[in-house]
């Protein structure tokens, strides 16, 4: 689970090269749509919308889209759970998309507090059918250290979990393209020289944008 932390000038500023990316794309190839998602799993694998796109014009949307990410100002934070360990450990675990969400928004609350900002966050996430759950728990979270999930209480993340669709929104895609090239890093070992160099220059940007990476063993 990934979370990325923008403010307004943030915001605008990584909102604007994700569309000039884009219009890039549309520039150079025919019938290509620039309103398309960026959609980590797609764009890298070329799939739906990036259907037909040359395996050299995605990587570099990729390479674009981290240096864009770090460009902005905005800050990064990579949560994970092993799920065969969780299942191992537990008899009857709490569900791993639940603790990931739960736990990248405690960091997102240890990056405030490393910062020893007074800003106050409110939290836009990708449509999903747990929403009713998590918008529950986060009420529960923001008042106190829930057991089992967090540690901490949110005391700086305001009102409630606001679930959107990300086709709409340039900046849960730059979410979940972080979140999906941060994850391939730590999960895949790039065997052809040339992908191996673009790895190491992606996650060399998104490195530097990312304040918390931890995967729960």
């Amino acid at each position: 689970m990934g979370a990325l932390m923008v403010g307004a000038a943030e915001a605008r500023k990584l909102e604007k090269s994700l569309d000039e990316i884009v219009a890039d794309v549309a520039a150079a190839v025919p019938g290509f749509d620039p309103a398309t998602e960026l959609h980590g799993y797609e764009v890298f694998h070329q799939k739906e919308g990036w259907d037909g796109i040359p395996v050299w014009l995605t990587v570099q949307v990729c390479k674009q889209v981290a240096k864009a990410i770090h460009d902005s100002g905005a800050k990064f934070v990579f949560r994970g759970i092993d799920v065969q360990k969780l299942s191992d450990r537990y008899t009857n675990p709490h569900p791993a998309h639940a603790l990931a969400l739960s736990h990248a928004l405690e960091s997102v609350q240890h990056v405030l507090n490393l910062d020893h900002t007074d800003e106050s966050v409110l939290v836009l996430a990708d449509e999903h059918h747990t929403a009713p759950d998590s918008r529950t728990r986060f009420r529960g979270m923001r008042a106190a250290a829930q057991r089992g999930f967090t540690s901490i209480a949110l005391k700086d993340l305001i009102d409630t979990i606001y679930f959107g669709p990300s086709n709409h929104s340039r900046l849960l895609q730059a979410a979940d393209m972080a979140t999906f090239l941060t994850n391939r890093s730590v999960t895949i070992t790039e065997k052809h020289p040339a992908a191996k160099k673009a790895m190491q220059d992606i996650k060399g940007n998104l490195d530097k944008a990312t304040r918390w990476s931890y995967v729960w063993p």
